[in-house]
């Protein structure tokens, strides 16, 4: 799918890191995630940032790999949940004992994070972040 395809499938519902905004109070909040929705809110202009950050989770997959044995299956998933479709995560992975699995035989999701090095972590984001991807995935 293209990028385009994937925003217009993200702006349709309500994904993970939408809950953690709104929830942090981080990217607008819950005022910018409406906005977003609704169309209103332009990209952060991140680009190079954001290609950076898909380049090297290929590498930080074989790395969590080599160092715990599990395999990343299902890298960028589009998730919905099976009651609710509305609900929705772009999942950077998950972690399984075997690397042809169904997602019902995952172990758990993987959130990989790329920062600049003078960033702060925003470990509080990334919590709501994550839980809402194991409430839509159902994977625990």
């Amino acid at each position: 799918m293209s990028d385009a395809e994937w925003l217009e499938w993200r702006r349709a519902g309500i994904g993970a890191s939408d809950v953690a905004a709104a929830a942090q109070g981080r990217y607008g909040g819950s005022y910018g995630v409406v906005a977003s929705k609704l169309g209103g809110v332009k990209s952060e202009g991140n680009e190079d940032r954001k290609a950076l950050g898909h380049a090297w989770e290929e590498r930080l997959a074989d790395i969590v790999c080599a160092a715990t044995g599990l395999y990343v299956v299902g890298e960028q998933m589009w998730c919905e949940h099976a009651e609710h479709p509305h609900r929705r995560a772009t999942v950077d992975g998950f972690l399984a004992y075997a690397d042809e699995v169904t997602v019902d035989d995952v172990s758990a999701v993987l959130e990989l994070k790329t920062r600049h090095p003078n960033a702060g972590s925003a470990w509080a984001y990334y919590l709501d972040q994550v839980q809402y991807q194991m409430h839509v995935t159902g994977v625990s």
